[in-house]
């Protein structure tokens, strides 16, 4: 009946983004650093890897929340508690200096580069009574089942298939509170997923329709330029024409006043 922790699935999904981020960081430094056409491209990618890691980080703060608050349910003891907090905050320390640094990238040019370091450290998965069905050995809530065979040792009379009843019965109840947990935490992921990608496509769009705007833009003053040249020189004909006439009338008058 073992069940993978929902936990540690998560975790190792953001381990592996925080390896993406990590190549996706270096290659935007060098393209800042070298002041390249591409700055824009490496920084989008980027900041996607590390709002993904955002989502996966809410999800993963949601599962420790819910066993703190009922710690025993689950059987997870207070030092696996305190370990699954400092990944969530060594995770949280990373995806900080991250956006500071995006936010900063002169600090690149002048050479006061921050020293981020993606490499977080995670304990070796401990088993917990959860996945194993016993408790530990003085964790919090970790005794349940050592506790149960010490009273029924106590109590002779109460049989064996009565407590594996009760054992049996116990671990279905976790199954099925893990398969929930992991079912909200898919969920929720594949949604944070699909909002990514609408919103990359939406600043595709968008950075289509900045550039389509310039081309137009520069479009309509060329024709402004030319039309205007193109009226310039009909004032001008219109000009010559009008003088033109007046010299006609001019002459006509002078034959009449000789002829008369």
């Amino acid at each position: 009946m073992d069940r993978p922790d929902p936990f540690y699935v998560v975790r190792d999904e953001i381990v592996k983004s925080l390896g993406q981020a990590k190549v996706e960081f270096d290659a935007w430094k060098h393209e800042v650093v070298s002041e390249s056409t591409n700055i824009k491209t490496a920084e989008t990618a980027l900041k996607e890897t590390i709002r993904n890691i955002d989502w996966d980080l809410e999800d993963l703060q949601e599962t420790v929340q819910i066993v703190e608050r009922n710690p025993s349910k689950f059987r997870i003891s207070v030092e696996e508690l305190r370990s699954r907090r400092h990944f969530l905050q060594e995770v949280k320390t990373v995806v900080k200096n991250v956006k500071d640094q995006l936010h900063h990238p002169d600090e690149l040019l002048n050479g006061n580069s921050r020293n981020i370091y993606f490499d977080v450290a995670t304990a070796n998965k401990a088993r917990s009574a959860a996945e194993t069905g016993i408790g530990g050995d003085g964790g919090e809530g970790g005794g349940g089942f050592t506790e149960d065979l010490k009273w029924r040792s106590e109590h002779p009379g109460t049989d064996a298939p009565g407590l594996l009843a009760e054992q049996v019965a116990l671990l279905r109840e976790q199954d099925e509170h893990l398969d929930q947990l992991g079912s909200s935490i898919s969920r929720l992921k594949q949604m944070s997923h699909r909002i990514g990608g609408e919103l990359g496509d939406q600043v595709a769009l968008l950075d289509e329709f900045s550039e389509e705007m310039t081309h137009t833009e520069s479009r309509l003053d060329n024709a402004m330029r030319r039309a205007a040249r193109l009226l310039h020189i009909d004032s001008s004909r219109a000009q010559w024409f009008v003088i033109g006439i007046l010299l006609l009338t001019l002459l006509v008058i002078l034959i009449l006043f000789v002829i008369l």
